[in-house]
């Protein structure tokens, strides 16, 4: 991977098996890739990879996106500066819901 507009936004080891494991055949979950939205978004993104975990669901069948949301890792003063992770924007496409992707 030459350059990072063609990299996953963070490491998908980062992604437990388990997770993946609860998919139905023909899905996927895995990191925001470039060609995914609008690169200016990944770019910025890509840049705070620290802060933002965003993780997609895709089929793979039809290679489209059907779920996303994300992970926000931020310092928190009160607790000593430590790390505090909150998931934020789960979104699923209406003609997926049901399947219970937005659970994992």
């Amino acid at each position: 991977m030459s350059s990072t507009l063609s990299q996953p936004l963070f490491d998908p080891i980062y992604i437990s098996q388990d997770v993946q494991n609860q998919l139905k055949q023909g899905f996927i979950v895995r990191p925001l890739e470039p060609s995914d939205y609008e690169k200016e978004r990944y770019a910025y993104l890509k840049a705070h990879n620290h802060e933002y975990f965003t993780i997609v669901i895709e089929d793979t069948q039809k290679q489209l996106i059907v779920g996303a949301g994300t992970i926000l890792v931020e310092r928190k003063f009160v607790h000593l500066n430590g790390l505090v992770g909150h998931i934020e924007d789960i979104v699923t496409r209406s003609d997926y819901r049901g399947l219970n992707l937005g659970k994992l």
